[in-house]
Parts: structure tokens; sequence; C-alpha cells
């Protein structure tokens, strides 16, 4: 009953909010309201670390700080990318696959950057005082279920803007999870080479998802050119087609004056009653 009662009241709330009900319909909109919040704490945290990197002169906070930047960087393209895309289904299937050629370029660029640091912030360079170890422990294990729930739940879609939404995120809870093992591992005893075999897996895994994402925009988005060709060249067809009827039925006209020239006329139609005079002359011109 508790289940009924809330759905009744979502069903509500969705009638009298039209945006609240587009958020429940729409999947990608849904999708888009989340990576909203993302970059957001994306923000706090390229704001968090930059102040930390300059009081304390961490490079490590400046390594991060420039991270979620770039990532915070790469959602807004993907946002800006689904505003432009909502005017048609054209135009929506053609900035999703340039938002997910970006997005893969980008992705694979900061990751392959921070592969060569992987070794340094193996180190034990991430540490967080007190009980901030737990709060960051409880939102990176928040993201990474997140990160799975969507990767089951789109599985099957072959919509590219939201398969970047859900890469990006995924990329962002791997590279959370590398971070707080880093911060657990420096606290609460060290396990030699654990953190380096992490940190190249998850760089890794990112690259290789990165390389497939630009693989599989660029098959699209050939796919959408030879299409657009193919369509242009069928509407040339079409419209010489029609010149070249127009011009045999003038050229009929041409030989039976009687005939007018018009573009409907067949010319394989009976001669008009009365006009027996001109009956050899207009099949002539009909053959």
């Amino acid at each position: 009953m508790a289940v009924v009662g809330l759905k009744k009241r979502i069903n509500e709330l969705a009638d009298k909010y039209p945006l609240f009900g587009r958020y429940v319909a729409d999947g990608n909109f849904k999708a888009v309201v989340g990576l909203f919040a993302s970059l957001a704490l994306n923000i706090l945290f390229g704001i968090y670390n930059g102040v930390l990197g300059a009081v304390y002169k961490a490079l490590i906070n400046g390594i991060l700080a420039a991270y979620y930047i770039s990532l915070a960087h790469v959602k807004i393209g993907v946002i800006f990318g689904y505003r432009s895309s909502s005017r048609s289904k054209e135009s929506e299937a053609h900035y999703g696959a340039v938002c997910h050629l970006v997005t893969g370029i980008l992705l694979l660029a900061v990751h392959t950057a921070i592969a060569f640091l992987v070794k340094f912030i193996s180190d034990g360079a991430f540490h967080y005082d007190g009980l901030l170890i737990y709060v960051y422990a409880l939102y990176a294990f928040c993201k990474m279920i997140a990160a799975i729930v969507n990767l089951a739940r789109t599985r099957k879609t072959k919509n590219l803007l939201f398969l970047a939404i859900r890469n990006i995120n995924l990329a962002d809870a791997l590279l959370s999870i590398f971070s707080l093992q880093v911060a657990m591992l420096h606290a609460f005893g060290n396990i030699p080479g654990a953190n380096l075999a992490t940190g190249c897996a998850m760089c890794g895994i990112i690259m290789l998802m990165s390389v497939i994402m630009i693989l599989r925009a660029s098959t699209q988005l050939e796919r959408q050119r030879r299409e657009k060709i193919a369509a242009s060249r069928g509407e040339t067809r079409d419209d010489e087609d029609v010149n070249c009827c127009q011009t045999q039925t003038c050229e009929a006209t041409i030989a039976s004056p009687n005939i007018a020239c018009d573009p409907g006329t067949d010319i394989s139609d009976d001669p008009p009653l009365g006009e027996s005079e001109n009956v050899a002359t207009y099949q002539k011109a009909a053959r």
C-alpha cells in the first residue's frame, strides 16, 4: 500500500509540476539533472583541492584540482550538447555523436596524464584528516554504486549522449575509489604495490573506454554523413526525373501543336477526340 501511495503521489506531482514530470518520464533529462549535481561537486572539489594546494604547496592537491576542473569542463560540454540537440531527432543524433567523440578524446587526454602520475600518487599522496576520510569514503562508494546502476540500466541503449554521461560518471567514480584506497592505506597501513596496481587498472579501464567511445562516435558520424549524401543524391535524381518528363512532354507538343505543354500531361494517353489528323503524329511522338 505504501508503494502504491508513493507512486500516486509522484504522479500527482508530475501532473502539477511539468519540470518534475519531465524528470520522471525522460531518462535523458534525468541523467542531465544528475550531471548538474555531479558538476557542482566537481567544482567544489576542484576549488577545495586548489586552496589546499596553494596553502600547503602540495602538488597532489594541485593535480586533483586540475583533474576536477577538467572533468567539469567535459560535463559542461555535454550539458550544452544536450540543450543543442533537443531541437529535432536529427540534431539529437548528430550532437550526441559529437559529444560522445569529444568526451572520449578529453577523457583519454586527462587520464593519459593521470597515468604518468600514478606512481607519484600511489606513494600516499592522498590523506584526509580525522573523520573526513569516512565522509569521503561514503561519497566515493555512493558514486561507485550509482555508476554501476547506470551501467546496468544503459547496457542496451544506443543514445550516445546518454552513454557519454554514463562514462563520465564511471570515470569519476573510479578515480574516487582509487584516491580513497590511497588515503585509507596511508592512514591504516600500507600494502606494497596495491596502490600502483589499482591506479594502473583504473587508468587502463578509462583509457580503453575512451578509445571505444572515439571509435563508436566516429563510426556513427561517418554513417550520418553517408546517409546525408545519399539523401541529397536521391533528391537530385527526383528533380532530374521531373525535368526529363517535362522536356519529353514539351517535345511531343512541338510535334503536335494541339497538345498542351503541361508537365502533368501523360504523353502515352489517347489523342483527343476530333483530332484524327494528328493521331499519326501524336503516336510517333509518344513512341
